[in-house]
């Protein structure tokens, strides 16, 4: 029983240390808008992701 308790202690910190690893943000894509003197240019940006963000949530409560 003792080595049982050890095995899921050991799985505990394994999936621990794998969900504090899962990103959370995602990159947009760069866009231009409109054409010539007049467009205008987007650049990519880095973006928290709310529904990684609660998978990654779930995977801890798991714990």
């Amino acid at each position: 029983m003792k080595v049982f308790g050890i095995g899921l202690v050991i799985v505990g910190v394994i999936w621990g240390v794998i969900a504090f690893n899962m990103k959370t943000t995602i990159e947009t894509e760069s866009r231009t808008f409109g054409e010539g003197l007049y467009s205008i240019r987007v650049p990519s940006q880095t973006v928290h992701n709310l529904d990684l963000a609660d998978q990654r949530r779930n995977h801890l409560y798991i714990l």
